[in-house]
């Protein structure tokens, strides 16, 4: 299996090694950040850079909380480029984000059928 790309320690920390618990928590991650995905590709399209901006605040906070910082960064970067309405910037940050989205939700997808 590939190396994980979430923070395992910090998340069995958080979680107590509550396995159902982390399990659950991972995947409300990967059904909100996919959602916060979708929009934030919508917004990049119409140009709403404000609202661009607010949900890339929210993947940041929901990737960094769960562990995820390269999600995280990407997210940062986002929400700080959107400030100066860079489209070709942004949509490659975006084509990022949507990346370690894949990676995350491959790996949990993978680790998942290995405790199945």
């Amino acid at each position: 299996m590939n190396p994980s790309p979430l923070d395992l320690r910090y998340l069995k920390e958080l979680t107590g090694s509550d396995e159902r618990f982390l399990a659950e928590l991972i995947e409300e991650f990967l059904v909100s950040a996919n959602d916060l995905l979708d929009r934030m590709t919508a917004l990049l399209a119409a140009e709403d850079w404000g609202e661009l901006k607010l949900a890339a605040h929210a993947l940041k906070g929901s990737s960094r909380s769960i562990g995820s910082s390269i999600l995280g960064e990407i997210a940062f970067q986002i929400e700080n480029e959107s400030k100066r309405a860079d489209k070709p910037g942004l949509k490659s940050l975006l084509s990022q984000a949507a990346a370690e989205y894949a990676r995350i939700k491959t790996w949990w997808e993978g680790a998942a059928q290995s405790a199945a």
